[in-house]
């Protein structure tokens, strides 16, 4: 494949693969609204709050890790990131 020709299949992949999560959060969240029951719903939300701050949180240390290990080295940001994902 030609540069280009990859950098428009990935992008169109990466694309339909957020399109499919988005949806799917959207279902959970839905579903999950439908079986709580009313009364429960502030807490409900309170939690889901706290998880996702709690998650973007980590992916902000995560990325600052990242851009550190990369600058101080490609090689071992490279493997530091692999061995990360394994």
């Amino acid at each position: 494949w030609s540069k280009s020709t990859a950098i428009i299949y990935v992008t169109i992949a990466q694309m339909l693969c957020g399109i499919a999560k988005d949806l799917t959060k959207l279902g959970g969240k839905t579903v999950t609204k439908l079986v709580t029951p009313e009364e429960k719903q502030g807490a409900l939300f309170k939690l889901v709050s706290y998880i996702t701050g709690w998650k973007n949180s980590l992916k902000g240390v995560g990325y600052f890790i990242g851009a550190a290990c990369l600058g101080a080295s490609d090689e071992w940001g490279f493997y530091l990131a692999l061995g990360v994902n394994v």
